[in-house]
């Protein structure tokens, strides 16, 4: 990802001269020692060439003529094979005295055996350069500089090729007017992200910390060593080994058996409940969040039952109620149209009559037989 973003960053940095008018900027290198003295900015001409910046070097040459519209004279000795390159350094005419046209200067400069041609303009300012109808001959990369700028080269031309021209993109507007406000808006989002990363990871912890047991807590529980003639304990349900004599033990309030190694990184770092019966070992404060979640949804699904918004249901309710609560429940939840049931006096009452009546159906065969016996006899 990080090797993706420089070259983002890279390709960046190669495109955006295109798209906000890139110029050219000129260093001047003496080459006794590759230092860098001078530089100056130019702009690129409308035709020509489009030259790989930094992959050849040129050797300043004023020209003669120094308009540069007829036959040039040719530099004092070619430069074929090498890297270097001459540069024609010629005047713009003046407004008014127009002899020829940039593309005319720079076809008489590259039929001279010049590798570039370098315009001087007669103001301190830059300005592009057309072509006329022989643009498309020019094979020579041309470009436009200052009054100031030419001035300084054909100074540094002077010295018998010491020193040498280099060139590189640079931009025309103040970078700092696009890096301050980018950095500015990345900060922000930055700042923002980070923010919303920071408030979900704290609510995750405060859930977690919920769900955990503290180290106050887990020293109030049961701790011993095992003893196999006492104990009945037999493996540890974590890690599945049998105890040995002298294991250290941690007993929860559901009864079951750890090892301390095991259990007390679960109650710590996982949950306060059993692994084996998710038994909470230490029952929930009375304020806490999740009963009182759990106490709202209990009312709201009771709707106008009085029984059902009295008694909360959750996994440790026992299956089968008592048969108090639940005639107590039958009674003081009935709706409009139920019956009213049996009073617990009419059932034994009822009872009684059962038995009575079951006796004597019991008892009535027997006399019918001993008088049947009378009889017979």
């Amino acid at each position: 990802l990080m090797s993706f973003a420089i070259r983002a960053l890279v390709l960046l940095g190669c495109i955006w001269p295109a798209f906000c008018g890139a110029k050219l900027r000129i260093f001047v290198v003496d080459s006794t020692n590759n230092d860098t003295v001078d530089s100056c900015y130019a702009e690129p001409a409308n035709f020509g060439p489009v030259q790989l910046l930094g992959s050849f070097r040129a050797l300043p040459l004023s020209a003669e003529p120094i308009n540069g519209c007829a036959n040039m004279q040719r530099p004092p000795h070619s430069l074929n094979g090498t890297a270097v390159r001459w540069a024609a350094v010629i005047n713009r005419d003046l407004p008014g005295r127009s002899a020829c046209y940039f593309d005319t200067k720079v076809l008489n400069a590259q039929a001279a055996g010049f590798g570039l041609a370098i315009i001087v303009n007669y103001e301190e300012a830059l300005s592009g350069m057309d072509a006329s109808d022989h643009g498309n001959r020019v094979q020579i990369p041309a470009a436009m500089v200052t009054e100031s700028c030419g001035y300084l080269l054909r100074q540094y031309a002077r010295h018998e090729e010491r020193f040498y021209l280099t060139f590189w993109l640079a931009f025309p507007l103040d970078f700092r007017a696009y890096v301050i406000p980018f950095i500015t808006i990345v900060s922000v989002c930055f700042l923002f992200f980070t923010s919303l990363w920071i408030a979900k990871w704290y609510r995750d912890w405060r859930q977690r910390q919920k769900n955990r047991l503290t180290r106050s807590s887990l020293k109030k529980l049961e701790q011993k060593k095992f003893d196999k003639a006492t104990d009945p304990y037999e493996c540890c349900a974590i890690c599945l080994e049998d105890y040995e004599q002298g294991d250290k033990l941690r007993i929860l309030p559901c009864n079951h058996a750890y090892h301390q190694a095991c259990i007390d990184p679960w109650l710590l770092k996982s949950r306060s409940v059993c692994p084996v019966c998710k038994r909470r070992v230490f029952p929930r404060q009375p304020g806490s969040d999740s009963e009182s979640s759990e106490t709202e949804d209990a009312a709201g699904g009771g709707g106008g039952g009085g029984s059902s918004a009295a008694v909360s249901s959750d996994e440790r309710t026992p299956l089968l109620g008592g048969s108090g609560s639940g005639a107590e429940g039958g009674s003081s939840g009935g709706g409009t149209f139920d019956a009213p049931g049996p009073s617990s006096s009419d059932a034994q009452q009822q009872q009684q009559v059962t038995v009575q009546v079951s006796v004597h159906h019991e008892s009535a065969p027997a006399s019918s037989r001993q008088r049947g016996g009378n009889h017979l006899v």
